[in-house]
């Protein structure tokens, strides 16, 4: 998971939009707050501008982009914004709620920010409180058998934005580890049996990804297989010359073993200070978890990543995982940078 998908989390089309019905909630009269109105597409400039100068102050390892900000307003996407303004008509915080499907799951997704300058007038209370009553009004359009959650993700630094989160009726659900791996070091060269090969990435190689993601011995610890969001983070900014697949040859059926996909998000590196190359999804199915296939693959990603310039690689080794991708990266020389946090408060449990 590339560290924007905490903060906005995009993808997955939804149902259409309904429109603004959350902006009937009363939102408070806040201390350098002089109006607050319903988001649009029309405001993603705004919207961009403040989202990088709360990165910039709180020295987030990333930047937002453009093309990220208008995802957020996507219209094939069922999703409430609200912006509050001061007196001079700049935007000083934002928050927006979007219904996303997780597996069979509705999940109101929500994120935003508030300017460094008014932290301290408790706008960022008022937008949660908003968000989980927009969040409610949207899951009460929306009819589904899995269940329905409203999500918010927290970095673990963020100790404030978490006590709000906690205090409103969030609970912690899950964690993603972030680690990075510095490309001058050593890269080691595993050996895979004979009749595994490294390949290089080819378009029809997602296909037999997706077709064994859904066979039963590679489904996750909750027994599903790749969410169509999950599909679609997998693949944004994907770089094929980094990524690649482990082909199992050992019989007339060739199965794919494992895989690599790899981007790169060249908006971060400013704020990085170096070049990286991130690994968007990496892979393992389980009849193969004994064979160094992880090694393999971190081995062929890293050295093309290098070749290209690129001075680190970045990994999210997610709290679900039971292929012990953690002790996988460790041993290849990744190390812990930070850790977030997705908070959940449950609305609907399945039927």
């Amino acid at each position: 998971m590339h560290p924007h998908s905490p903060l906005y989390h995009r993808r997955r089309p939804g149902s259409l939009v309904r429109g603004n019905a959350a902006a009937r909630i009363t939102l408070p009269t806040v201390d350098g707050v002089t109006r607050w109105r319903a988001l649009t597409a029309e405001d993603v400039g705004p919207v961009l501008s403040l989202l990088r100068e709360c990165e910039a102050h709180d020295s987030a390892p990333f930047r937002s982009s453009y093309d990220e900000v208008v995802e957020l307003f996507e219209p094939g996407v069922l999703h409430l914004a609200m912006g509050a303004f001061d007196d001079l008509g700049d935007l000083v915080a934002f928050g927006i709620v979007r219904a996303l499907s997780h597996g069979s799951v509705v999940d109101a997704r929500c994120s935003g920010a508030v300017h460094p300058r008014v932290r301290d007038r408790q706008i960022g209370s008022a937008i949660v409180e908003w968000q989980i009553g927009g969040a409610r009004e949207l899951l009460a359009t929306i009819n589904t058998t899995g269940g329905a959650r409203i999500s918010h993700f927290c970095s673990e630094s963020a100790t404030e934005e978490a006590e709000i989160l906690e205090r409103t009726g969030f609970r912690p659900h899950s964690w993603f580890t972030q680690m990075r791996r510095n490309l001058s070091i050593e890269i080691p060269t595993p050996e895979m049996a004979g009749h595994l090969r490294i390949e290089p990435w080819k378009s029809e190689w997602s296909e037999m990804i997706l077709d064994a993601s859904a066979e039963p011995e590679a489904l996750t610890e909750a027994g599903r297989g790749l969410t169509e969001d999950e599909w679609e983070r997998m693949h944004a900014n994907l770089v094929p010359e980094w990524s690649a697949v482990v082909i199992d040859r050992s019989n007339d059926r060739s199965r794919v073993a494992g895989y690599v996909m790899a981007a790169r998000w060249e908006d971060d590196w400013a704020a990085l200070g170096w070049t990286e190359g991130y690994i968007n999804a990496l892979g393992i199915f389980s009849p193969w978890r004994k064979q160094r296939v992880g090694q393999g693959l971190l081995s062929q990603t890293m050295r093309k990543m290098r070749s290209d310039g690129m001075q680190f690689a970045g990994i999210d080794i997610g709290s679900e995982d039971l292929g012990g991708m953690d002790d996988l990266s460790a041993t290849m020389g990744f190390e812990f940078t930070h850790r977030t946090i997705l908070y959940v408060i449950e609305v609907a449990e399945p039927a």
